[in-house]
């Protein structure tokens, strides 16, 4: 996994070599051709380094999380209309085959399972005994809602137990 700059300094270095060395013997050319692929892949090692180091860098993650803060408070200003229409846009095929690895991933690490069931014991203190229809405006609401999330979460559902990763969950943090 050398990356774009990688591949264009190999790509420099190939070009150059064949070019300029067309005319040499193929054993001097190979080995220059080795020298100058050693220099690329040492100094790619170095910017390799030095890149990781800026990323793991305290000032790195003081940076990330004043962006997040930002992006959040845009994101309240943010009509709904316009999250509509960015959220249709997006590759929604390629980021839900990834859902059930990520959230098998996720469960199975103890401090997400502590904060769900910390959530949904909150939920449960505060509305544990409201039934699910009370917290809809009208009867409308809970039709538009039934009619919208059933075609499209019992499939996410199949899909997501029928998973490598939720059936692997699935037997080792269930009882039984």
């Amino acid at each position: 996994a050398v990356g774009a700059v990688g591949r264009r300094a190999f790509g420099f270095a190939k070009k150059a070599s064949g070019g300029v060395l067309g005319s040499i013997g193929s054993q001097i050319e190979g080995q220059l051709k080795r020298a100058v692929n050693a220099f690329m892949a040492n100094n790619l090692d170095g910017i390799l380094e030095k890149a990781v180091r800026i990323a793991t860098a305290p000032e790195t993650k003081q940076k990330i999380s004043k962006e997040a803060v930002r992006m959040f408070d845009r994101a309240m200003q943010t009509e709904g209309k316009e999250v509509a229409e960015y959220a249709a846009k997006l590759p929604w095929d390629d980021l839900l085959e990834a859902l059930p690895g990520q959230l098998a991933h996720n469960l199975n690490r103890e401090a997400i399972r502590d904060g769900i069931k910390a959530e949904v014991e909150a939920a449960l203190a505060a509305d544990g005994a409201t039934p699910l229809r009370d917290l809809f405006a009208d009867d409308a609401a809970v039709t538009a809602w039934k009619g919208e999330a059933v075609p499209i979460v019992a499939p996410l559902l199949a899909a997501f137990w029928a998973s490598e990763g939720a059936q692997a969950w699935w037997a080792t943090h269930l009882p039984g």
